[in-house]
């Protein structure tokens, strides 16, 4: 028994585990490996798909199942398989809809296997081949099934994922204005986050970050939950949590809900939480 025996940690990857440049920092790596040498377990917590994670996967030392797609699916990198996943109901007559409603956005849908896009845009394709994520151009209705997370994004500039952090006043409200219209007409089968300030996410509702987390700790018999984040996509999963902390440079409003604030992610934010919870425990 470590003194860390009794935790499930979860971390957000883009800008929590990572710095700005979408690099892990060496620091949180050995915090990692730290952590689980005194018994706990690490994993985590991410909007990315399996096809836009399975590049960090050797990377990460994780020991528990990964959550993914915001929560919609747990995945084992042993057997390499989901574990579970929930499906949004409406299939491809929703993807349509949500294809044609609004055409000044960039729809794609991320399956298991593949991203799948339905209309050309040669900026994207380079940013999921930074990535190493296997995608294919194709109709909506040859769309695999199930649905597990839709996506909107801004226009593509660049291939990395710094893009989505930043964006003109008119874009940013008009993202905003969409999210909440998908809210509205389609709150009863499905959550919408604004993940990054330029995306939007959609996956089965009652789904979340936190549902999921807590869900695994339970199933792990771990009795304290501790999650780090720093994107609004992350608010379920820190509300869920007993020690919920973000890096210094999180999402503004983040800051003021009453979470444990720890160093930025360029100066290793899981490095950060785990000196945190050594005086704190």
């Amino acid at each position: 028994m470590g003194r860390f025996s009794d935790i499930l940690m979860t971390s957000d990857f883009d800008r929590t585990l990572t710095d700005y440049d979408s690099n892990i920092p060496q620091k949180n790596i050995e915090a990692i490996l730290e952590f689980e040498a005194e018994g706990g377990l690490f994993t985590m917590a991410t909007g990315r798909s399996v096809p836009m994670f399975r590049k960090y996967m050797p990377l990460v030392p994780t020991n528990a199942p990964l959550i993914l797609y915001n929560g919609a699916a747990l995945y084992d990198t042993d057997s390499e398989k989901l574990l579970w996943a929930e499906e949004i109901p409406g299939g491809v007559e929703l993807v349509r809809t949500l294809h044609d409603r609004y055409p000044k956005l960039f729809l794609e849908v991320q399956g298991v296997e593949h991203h799948y896009l339905f209309d050309e845009n040669p900026m994207r394709e380079k940013f999921l081949d930074f990535f190493g994520a296997s995608h294919k151009n194709i109709v909506i209705e040859q769309l695999p099934l199930p649905l597990i997370k839709p996506s909107f994004s801004g226009t593509f500039y660049d291939h990395t994922a710094a893009q989505f952090y930043t964006g003109t006043a008119e874009e940013l409200e008009y993202i905003r204005q969409v999210a909440e219209e998908l809210r509205l007409d389609f709150g009863d089968v499905m959550e919408v986050d604004i993940a990054m300030p330029r995306i939007i996410d959609m996956q089965a509702k009652n789904v979340s970050k936190g549902r999921t987390a807590r869900k695994l700790a339970d199933a792990l018999d771990r009795k304290i939950l501790v999650c780090c984040g720093d994107g609004l996509n992350d608010v379920s999963m820190l509300r869920e949590a007993d020690f919920p902390f973000v890096p210094c440079d999180c999402s503004p409003e983040l800051l003021n809900m009453g979470f444990n604030v720890t160093v930025s992610c360029n100066n290793g934010t899981i490095y950060g939480v785990l000196e945190e919870l050594k005086k704190i425990l």
